[in-house]
């Protein structure tokens, strides 16, 4: 069916851009001050159904201009959103049209809205439809959980708690004895895996500041460690 000189299918760009109302469709609602409802998938399932055909038998999308482009676009604006996240799965899905064609297809502003009830699929299939405001909303709610997370994780952390309960009492014997004053950076460090800037929301610190401190309690423990090992290998060379 590709009988295009640049790969295309005439049949396949005709079904395309055939995606618009019956004449059954032009439904006038008087409550909604004479706007009309979008196409469903049953008002367009015919011409869906040819565009199935046409993809399983080999056919390729290879638009000659962006104006053809704008032509499918305006007429599938005028569907129900599940009607082109559809018609976008089957594009993915036969490798009929390039990446491109398909983002260039969703670009516009009013299409991304318009397709705000199948951000999800869309999202599932490779094209990120999210206006910019729907973008900066989501890292809103994002950063919004993010900080709660950090506020019912601070909760629970107490420096003379983590102290007295998680290290064993051999090590709060070696803290205070090797003056590794604070424990609880070392330890929400390197004990339960904490990023820097976790652990100064936790202690209320700043992050250069429990870098400084962690650093410190490493040392300490690494001299330790090295004194601890010298003094156990001339134990066992004297017996």
């Amino acid at each position: 069916p590709n009988d295009k000189l640049n790969g295309g299918s005439t049949a396949l760009d005709n079904c395309l851009e055939s995606f618009r109302y019956r004449s059954f469709s032009y439904t006038i609602y008087l409550r909604n001050y004479g706007s009309r409802s979008k196409a469903s998938k049953y008002d367009v399932s015919k011409t869906r159904a040819a565009v199935h055909l046409l993809l399983e038998h080999g056919a390729l999308w290879r638009p000659d201009s962006a104006n053809q482009v704008a032509r499918v676009r305006r007429n599938l604006y005028e569907c129900e959103p599940d009607v082109m996240s559809d018609l976008v799965e089957l594009l993915v899905r036969h490798t009929a049209c390039t990446q491109d064609t398909i983002h260039e297809l969703l670009r516009p502003t009013a299409m991304k809205r318009n397709l705000t009830p199948v951000v999800r699929k869309l999202g599932l299939l490779g094209f990120d439809v999210r206006t910019s405001e729907q973008k900066a909303e989501d890292k809103r709610q994002k950063e919004n959980s993010r900080q709660w997370a950090f506020r019912h994780l601070a909760s629970r952390y107490n420096r003379e708690k983590i102290y007295e309960e998680i290290w064993s009492e051999p090590m709060q014997h070696v803290a205070k004895r090797y003056s590794i004053s604070d424990v609880g950076v070392f330890t929400l460090h390197d004990i339960e895996g904490h990023e820097h800037e976790e652990i100064g929301r936790m202690l209320g610190c700043a992050i250069g500041t429990s870098k400084s401190q962690l650093h410190k309690a490493r040392m300490k423990m690494r001299r330790l460690l090295t004194y601890q090992k010298t003094t156990n290998r001339r134990q066992h060379t004297y017996t």
